[in-house]
Order: structure tokens, then sequence, then C-alpha cells
């Protein structure tokens, strides 16, 4: 009677396809959902700023104290209820670190590349950065995160603790596009 005379051997299901994901914003705002964490101090974010090449339209970080460990600029809303199993993200965003000084130990084995990183739910790809420039990043993620994934920016290298932002250094973010594709 199991199934009342359906048979049990045949199931069909289905998969809704999710169509892909764009979302670009040039100049970041205070409602855009971005905070950070793991900071040390009163750190402070200002929106719609000039770096100091001159560029405008810029998400400026400037923390007040030296950062003894790894901290991230996090946005939980982004991504939410966006992403799946055997999905794919490329993130492209602009970053500009002010003043070598500020970013690590200026000791002997310092070379003043910065490590910076994009983290997507356990996935990192990581660059080096040169500070006093704008740098363009492009990092792909792929079949790595789920509804509920948090984007985040931070410099961190697993492997050297350097070049962690000092007292008065500054981190500037702009320009930010999220592709998702589904498989």
């Amino acid at each position: 009677m199991l199934g009342l005379g359906n048979s049990l051997t045949h199931s069909s299901v289905t998969k809704e396809i999710t169509s892909p994901f764009s979302y670009s914003k040039s100049i970041i705002e205070s409602g855009d959902g971005w905070y950070l964490s793991g900071v040390s101090g009163s750190s402070t974010i200002d929106y719609n700023e000039p770096a100091p090449d001159s560029t405008t339209g810029w998400m400026k970080i400037t923390f007040d104290q030296d950062q003894p460990d790894f901290w991230g600029l996090i946005n939980n809303s982004i991504l939410s209820g966006r992403g799946e199993q055997n999905s794919s993200a490329v993130i492209k965003y602009k970053v500009y670190l002010h003043d070598a000084s500020t970013w690590g130990n200026d000791g002997e084995d310092d070379d003043d590349v910065i490590d910076w990183s994009t983290f997507l739910a356990g996935a990192t790809d990581s660059t080096g950065v040169t500070p006093s420039t704008s740098t363009s990043i492009t990092h792909t993620m792929a079949n790595t995160f789920s509804s509920s994934s948090q984007i985040q920016f931070r410099n961190q290298s697993f492997s050297n603790t350097n070049d962690l932002p000092l007292a008065n250094a500054e981190l500037y973010i702009k320009d930010i596009e999220i592709d998702i594709t589904y498989s």
C-alpha cells in the first residue's frame, strides 16, 4: 500500500536554476552594510571621500591604533540568499592603501608590499598591494559559498603579520563588482 499504487522506483526531483546575480557599486554608502570586525580601538568608516591621489568617491577606513591581529571589512547583505553550491563568484574592486610607513613594521623583513585578501565563505584569494597607488583587484571564488555567505576584505597573510595597519593607517575601497554564475 506504500505509495497508494504509485511506483516508488521513479523519482522526479527538479532543481530550480538560479539566475546569474550581478552587483555593482562605484561609490559605497553608509547604508550598504559594510562594517569592521576584529579591529582594536575606534577605527572609523567615512563615505564618498577623496583618496590621497585626488580621485574621489572612496569608502575610507582610518585606524586610530596599531592593529595587533587580523581584522576584516565585512558585508553580510550583498550576497544574502544569493549563493548556493556549484556557484562561482568573480569579485572586482579597487583598493588604495595610503603610505607604506603606516602598514607594517618597516623592519628589515618588511618589503612594503601588503598582503591583501578577499574572503568568501571559506575561500580566499590574495594579492600583493603596493601602498600609495590605486590597485584593481580581481578574485574568482568557485563552489564555496552558501546562501548566508559574507564577503570580507582584509590584509592577511597566514605566514606574515608584519603588514598590519598601524595608528593613522588609511584604507580606501571603491568600484565593487560581484558577478555570480551557477552551474
